[in-house]
């Protein structure tokens, strides 16, 4: 049996807690109802990745009206969460544990954590390319010291210098 319970840290936003498929109630709605399609048009998240994040219980069973899947607004909350943490590149599996609400604060924090490194690794990324577009060299990639130390430590390599 399914239980619909506010996270901690994420007010107006009911998650399930439910196995996946295991034909759960829906959740009364809050305010407002939306056919799916205006859910769709609201928070950019396809039909299709709506009725799967039901099955998955990331979403409590819409409200049916007329065979169709309606959401009120803490529905459509999380959904834009879902969305969020998703881009952010973190996985469903990942944003279950989050919305199971047992831990809110901890998987923020872990979260956090992904984040910062991913953020770090983009910069040095970002300044890597930057040197690309003004190194001298013809072949930075084989030439450029900067380059090439940068490799050699993606590699575990001592670092060379430029090799021809």
């Amino acid at each position: 049996m399914e239980s619909v319970k506010e996270p901690v840290g994420v007010p107006g936003v009911r998650a399930p807690v439910a196995e996946p498929g295991a034909g759960a109630t829906p959740s009364a709605p809050t305010g407002e109802l939306v056919p799916i399609g205006e859910a769709v048009r609201r928070t950019g998240v396809a039909a299709s990745a709506l009725r799967y994040y039901e099955e998955r219980g990331l979403l409590p069973p819409a409200v049916r009206i007329g065979g169709r899947r309606h959401y009120g607004r803490a529905e459509l909350r999380l959904i834009a969460l879902i969305r969020m943490l998703t881009e952010m590149g973190i996985g469903l599996r990942a944003v279950t544990g989050m919305l199971d609400g047992s831990d809110w604060h901890g998987a923020l924090h872990t979260q956090i954590e992904a984040l910062t490194r991913r953020i770090e690794q983009a910069e040095r990324a970002r300044e890597l390319l930057r040197h690309g577009t003004e190194c001298p060299s013809e072949d930075p990639v084989r030439r450029c010291p900067h380059f090439t130390a940068h490799l050699d430590a993606r590699i575990g390599a001592p670092t060379v210098g430029a090799d021809a």
